[in-house]
């Protein structure tokens, strides 16, 4: 018994040894990203959840129409603004309900992939707070043949 105690000891000692060394953290960078034309931005966003996606559209004009999906919720983004890389608007619901939507257009690199994508803010129920800003990566809108 005594044998297995002083094995469990030293294993677990040797677990903590000092020259052993691993990532407490995943480095990532997040940088805005302006286009050249608002047609470069329209596409679906996907997040971790794919159930919460942003769809950008951009139709006649240059008019952007914007949706967000929450998993069974659906809001369509009322007046739609894009600001530099900042998009705007309120989300208004099928059942009235409405609130803020603010998300930035970028570039995020995770432990050195780089990918194109959406920062969405999370509010809090005042409308103040962020409380969660969540990346949505670009899934462009398939281009039509000719």
């Amino acid at each position: 018994m005594r044998d297995l105690l002083c094995i469990m000891l030293s294993a677990l000692l040797l677990g903590a040894a000092p020259g052993v060394k691993r990532p407490k953290f995943m480095p990532k960078t997040f940088q805005t990203v302006t286009m050249a034309h608002i047609t470069e931005y329209a596409g679906s966003y996907v997040g971790f959840d794919t159930t919460y996606v942003v769809d950008v559209q951009v139709g006649a004009a240059d008019k952007l129409t914007v949706n967000l999906h929450e998993g069974t919720k659906d809001w369509a983004i009322r007046d739609p603004n894009l600001n530099g890389a900042v998009l705007a608007g309120t989300a208004v619901a099928h059942d009235g309900k409405s609130k803020k939507f603010e998300a930035t257009f970028g570039r995020r690199e995770l432990n050195g992939r780089r990918d194109f994508g959406l920062l969405v803010n999370q509010l809090g129920e005042d409308d103040i707070a962020v409380v969660n800003r969540l990346f949505c990566k670009h899934k462009p809108v398939p281009k039509a043949k000719p």
